[in-house]
């Protein structure tokens, strides 16, 4: 009798690339500045798809760069992440979303690998500080942060406050040698060091 192989799980998160923000300090759209050979939303956008999620998202304008790509309206103008966030736990159908900024030019597949991977939905926290724009959400969070984009309370901080003490998710400490990762940039100062910056292949594991 011949065995057949055993069908491989569906993959329980789902990845959201924040790409939607107005750049107003960096003077241009930072999901379009040139890095490793093309645009950092491209570079991104490749580091989420290397996990190999159950779906993917930018949560963005229209825009024709990214025609071919799934994308997700803010459920409110100009509510920020957490607008992106609701819209993202509404269209997902798996219980966890890894969302990221696309303004992380540090940020590693290995790492996010290493974050998944940790379980359940995690918050990462650099010297105790959260780290909101590149974590693991629960769905089941949907209803909490729609309560808080109703009331326009949108900062992302009080909404994982409110997740840890629900028990909706956990902080991860991250380890000091890690915590460039999270670098973000938002002006043309911080851009500097990553401008002629050369292209490398992204580890996917």
């Amino acid at each position: 009798m011949a065995c057949s192989a055993r069908k491989p799980e569906r993959p329980d998160f789902s990845c959201v690339l924040l790409a939607g923000g107005r750049s107003q300090r960096m003077g241009r759209d930072k999901a379009f500045l040139p890095f490793q050979g093309g645009p950092l939303w491209r570079r991104q956008w490749d580091l989420l798809k290397s996990l190999d999620p159950a779906g993917i998202w930018i949560a963005a304008p229209p825009h024709p760069a990214w025609k071919e790509c799934a994308r997700l309206d803010d459920t409110v103008a100009d509510s920020g992440p957490l607008g992106a966030l609701v819209s993202a736990l509404r269209a997902v159908s798996t219980p966890r979303v890894l969302m990221l900024a696309v303004d992380m030019p540090n940020m590693r597949a290995d790492f996010l690998r290493r974050m998944i991977d940790h379980g359940g939905c995690t918050i990462p926290a650099t010297e105790g500080h959260a780290e909101p724009l590149c974590a693991v959400y629960p769905k089941s969070a949907l209803a909490l942060a729609e309560g808080l984009l109703a009331q326009r309370n949108l900062s992302l901080q009080h909404f994982v406050a409110m997740l840890r003490s629900r028990g909706l998710a956990r902080t991860w400490a991250v380890s000091p040698s890690d915590h460039h990762l999270f670098h973000n940039v938002n002006s043309p100062a911080d851009w500097l060091p990553f401008s002629s910056t050369p292209a490398s292949p992204q580890p996917s594991h």
